[in-house]
């Protein structure tokens, strides 16, 4: 590679649903160490087109060939890493009890009000897991300076209506986090909360960040001079991954994918109008194939 020669500088976004519930941090610890030690991005080539993926991830084969490798997150392409999603961490190990109503944050209280959401944000338990090692390892955090984001009432279409439930403590719950290198940053501009739709309990939130895409690579130039050992190598080095990579990832994505499929087709049938007509439809023609074999068989 040419000296000064532009290399490109890989992102990867992850999305999650950790663990719910107060008390529930530590599955959520969980939660995290698996995404680290099973999300892999596999670098074995494929014969096969995408349909014979989703059959072989029905059998229960793969449809690889070669030894099977991949990078973990911590690794893919040692770019950027962006987690996201409603990670659940709440602002208490216990619901919420008659009593503690009143401790709930005022929407519109001045900072200096006591019940001002900031104060309810030193009880956050991502922050203090995260301080303690337990999770997110190496990630970082743009500030947070906006209410919590669950758990609101339902229907709220405008912000003097946004109430909090009085069954969950109000948490920051949905968050994202970012993991650079040390020459590739992640420079946050705004983040922040989206407005409340009236069909969530939830409040979506938003990040603004700057990252440089392509990073100068240092090397042997074309005139043959080797380059100064001074110079800094300006490809960006991974974090160290705090847990290693699960040796048998490959059969339990297998497991999850025909998991999901199995989930999504009985949510399919079971959730949806369209579901529901072909399964009403499949227990009329059962119940009538049925009756015409009986039928036949006793003349």
């Amino acid at each position: 590679m040419l000296e000064g020669e532009t290399v490109p500088v890989p992102l990867t976004f992850v999305a999650a649903h950790l663990a719910p519930a107060e008390d529930a941090f530590e599955r959520r610890n969980e939660d995290w160490r698996g995404i680290v030690e099973r999300l892999v991005f596999s670098t074995a080539t494929t014969t096969n087109h995408e349909e014979d993926s989703e059959r072989a991830a029905l059998l229960g084969s793969s449809t690889t060939t070669g030894e099977e490798e991949g990078e973990g997150v911590f690794t893919a392409g040692s770019g950027y890493l962006f987690l996201a999603g409603d990670l659940n961490y709440r602002t208490s190990n216990t619901q919420p009890q008659p009593a503690d109503f009143a401790r709930f944050p005022n929407l519109d209280a001045d900072a200096s009000d006591p019940l001002h959401y900031s104060r309810l944000l030193r009880e956050d338990q991502l922050i203090r897991e995260r301080e303690k090692g337990q999770c997110f390892h190496g990630l970082s955090e743009a500030p947070i300076s906006f209410p919590p984001t669950y758990k609101y009432k339902l229907g709220a279409r405008d912000p003097p209506q946004w109430k909090f439930v009085h069954s969950r403590w109000p948490s920051w719950c949905d968050r994202i986090l970012y993991l650079g290198s040390s020459t590739a940053t992640v420079t946050p501009y705004r983040y922040d909360a989206l407005p409340l739709f009236p069909t969530s309990d939830h409040r979506a939130v938003a990040l603004a960040a700057a990252v440089v895409l392509q990073s100068v690579q240092a090397g042997p130039s074309d005139s043959g001079i080797a380059p100064a050992t001074d110079v800094q190598q300006q490809q960006p080095q991974p974090a160290a991954a705090p847990f290693p990579i699960d040796r048998d990832w490959k059969r339990k994505r297998d497991e999850a994918r025909r998991k999901e499929l199995v989930v999504g087709g009985l949510a399919y049938l079971g959730l949806t109008w369209e579901g529901r007509r072909y399964l009403v439809g499949m227990v009329i023609g059962g119940l009538g194939a049925w009756f015409m074999l009986r039928s036949m068989l006793s003349v």
